[in-house]
């Protein structure tokens, strides 16, 4: 049995393969039979697909950020209906998820740490949305948000050299122009938040934005979504917030409004941007849920944020 390595072909500019390939001599002492992969052609995508349902791998590893891990999770775990374990090798802008396992970012730790990993049934999001007409959904591993936050995202997209500090820059120069928009949010039973916001966060994961602990409290097989919504706040006022989010100490600010559940419905007045696991879309209506133990993950049981 082999270890699929999933490489993001466009990470690191293009230079992934090669940044990668130096390690694996390293990779396949550790984690054994290793194959690469990251072409974007039909052909072998057809021949990997075909591969993946006949189980001729053990294992995925994503290598690459949030977005590859999106990428894998929308184009062949679920599509396939894959039930091998899944996990993600950290080289990428955000990398958020795998702050929230704890796996370590030097690549030769990081197959210590998958070889000694355990599996276990985790929760999925799935937004379904409508863009240009047309009726979407995404599953998204991590965090799914709307308002400041898509934005952020959205700018972060569109630079072609990122690092450590994309999202805090990203960031800082988006809240300087960006208006809070008018939401509706609600559940199952009631309305919960109608005003002006600048960001709600449906978290699966603890972690987004390269490293702001949004949702500290988040659990990854609970059967819930972490909700976070920021409320429209002075300028001061939100730098402040933001300034504690990084220690996830941020849930007693006074514009910050939490809720769990499982399903909620959120709308907007018009399109504004939104992101799942990094990658940004534009919307004005969405319907966000869980799917309870729909993955299996490879993660440490003792460090992983679990019930």
């Amino acid at each position: 049995m082999k270890t699929l390595l999933f490489l993001n072909p466009y990470a690191k500019g293009g230079r992934l393969f090669s940044t990668i390939y130096k390690h694996k001599k390293e990779l396949e002492e550790i984690l054994g039979d290793v194959e690469f992969f990251g072409s974007t052609k039909e052909k072998d995508i057809f021949n990997l697909k075909n591969n993946l349902k006949n189980g001729k791998y053990n294992r995925i590893i994503s290598v690459g950020g949030d977005g590859t891990n999106n990428y894998i999770l929308n184009n062949y775990i679920i599509p396939l209906n894959l039930e091998i374990p899944f996990c993600n090798l950290p080289i990428g802008t955000g990398s958020d998820f795998c702050r929230t396992l704890e796996v370590p970012r030097n690549v030769k730790e990081a197959a210590k740490w998958i070889l000694k990993a355990e599996v276990v049934n985790c929760d999925l999001g799935l937004i379904e949305y409508k863009t240009n007409g047309d009726n979407k959904k995404s599953y998204f591993l991590n965090i799914a948000s709307f308002g400041l936050s898509g934005k952020v995202a959205s700018l972060v997209n569109k630079w072609h050299k990122r690092g450590k500090t994309s999202f805090l820059r990203a960031t800082i120069i988006t809240l300087l122009t960006y208006k809070p928009s008018f939401m509706k949010i609600s559940n199952k039973e009631k309305i919960l938040f109608e005003g002006k916001n600048y960001l709600v966060a449906f978290a699966n994961g603890q972690i987004f934005g390269g490293g702001m602990k949004i949702a500290p409290m988040a659990k990854l097989n609970d059967g819930f979504l972490d909700l976070i919504l920021v409320k429209s706040a002075s300028f001061f006022s939100f730098i402040r917030g933001l300034i504690l989010v990084f220690k996830g100490k941020h849930l007693n600010h006074p514009s910050v409004i939490t809720s769990k559940g499982d399903y909620f419905e959120i709308y907007f007045e018009k399109d504004i941007n939104f992101e799942m696991d990094g990658e940004d879309k534009t919307t004005s209506f969405g319907k966000v849920k869980i799917l309870n133990k729909k993955i299996k993950l490879l993660l440490n049981k003792e460090k992983a944020p679990l019930i």
